[in-house]
């Protein structure tokens, strides 16, 4: 079987082997995401204002790295154009990168920040080197708009399953691996997920079919600059998602450390956090079509914004009670989707 109805569609094999990307991708950003600054502060000993700097340098790294990437990959200056090329070389480097993250070397204070820095730097630009081609890979797959759709609904199921393993696996992983030691219990784990990882994110280079080429744009990057900055919409999409971005980013980052240091709970409280964020974010995409058929898409973007706002007042602000901090979270998280 190689997948397909016929030779200008994606079956249904292909369609859910798309997902394990984001599978993949999510899995790994989300184990980086959420155990790294815990772990960079409580077992690697770094300074809490040097790990904000890291995790600062690195946003505005992959700021500029992603627009290259795109550049290379429209001017058919790596790999000819193609996409898959880009997750068979690059999926594995990713996951080992994602290990090496957490591995503890044996070093001073000033070379254990170092190598902290070249390492979550690395991994950084190696997980646009995937992300950013397996995004583009629907494009090349069909130009029919209802595989794409189904297309984009496994990608959010992978990315979906992905936050729940985040949240229900990795802990348990690091204290069986560790035995309460979490210099030895970390590495290990990782060494597990980021070979899984890498191995997950090899799927779609394996079984999609790039059956059309994409189309490159003849006009000068200034002009392409330009006329993105002239356009009301995508500034406001654009603001709109990074303010999404970086709300996401937060909640995966700092969950297990805010459930330690701040809510003094125990690290799986962070991990269940995070599971109950997987586990929102499944109702949220179930609910999100009916709500945009019921009041349109603006109002689906500002009315869930603004309940977002108030959940997350509530869960900061409220009692540190479980049920309270469970239930407001999940509200939160259920809210960004739509």
């Amino acid at each position: 079987m190689n997948g397909m109805t016929d030779n200008q569609r994606p079956g249904l094999w292909e369609k859910m082997s798309f997902g394990f990307g984001d599978l993949a991708g999510n899995a790994l950003f989300g184990i980086t995401g959420a155990y790294l600054i815990y772990y960079y502060i409580n077992v690697y000993g770094l300074s809490p204002a040097s790990v904000a700097i890291l995790m600062l340098m690195a946003r505005v790294v992959d700021s500029g790295v992603d627009p290259v990437i795109g550049y290379l990959i429209d001017h058919r200056l790596l790999f000819n154009g193609k996409i898959r090329p880009y997750l068979g070389w690059f999926s594995l480097p990713l996951g080992f990168l994602t290990f090496c993250c957490f591995l503890p070397l044996p070093l001073g204070s000033t070379g254990r920040l170092a190598w902290a820095y070249a390492t979550y730097l690395a991994m950084g630009i190696l997980f646009s080197l995937v992300i950013v081609p397996y995004g583009l890979l629907p494009n090349t797959m069909t130009r029919n708009r209802e595989d794409r759709l189904m297309l984009s609904t496994f990608r959010m199921m992978g990315a979906t399953l992905a936050t729940l393993l985040v949240g229900t696996c990795i802990l348990p992983m690091v204290h069986l691996f560790g035995k309460n030691n979490e210099q030895v219990g970390y590495p290990m784990a990782m060494a597990v997920a980021g070979l899984v990882g890498g191995l997950l994110a090899l799927i779609p280079a394996r079984t999609c079919h790039e059956r059309f080429a994409l189309e490159t744009d003849p006009h000068p990057l200034r002009l392409l600059v330009g006329s993105l900055l002239r356009n009301r919409a995508w500034i406001v999409v654009t603001i709109t998602l990074s303010l999404f971005y970086i709300n996401l980013t937060a909640f995966y980052g700092l969950s297990v450390y805010y459930s330690v240091e701040i809510l003094h709970r125990p690290e799986f409280f962070g991990g269940l956090l995070i599971s109950v964020m997987g586990g929102c974010k499944v109702v949220g995409v179930i609910c999100s079509p009916r709500l945009v058929r019921t009041i349109g898409p603006r109002y689906t973007i500002v009315f869930p914004y603004i309940l977002s706002v108030t959940s997350l007042a509530l869960f900061t602000f409220g009692p540190n009670n479980t049920y309270c901090l469970l239930g407001f979270f999940g509200l939160t998280c259920f809210f960004q989707i739509p």
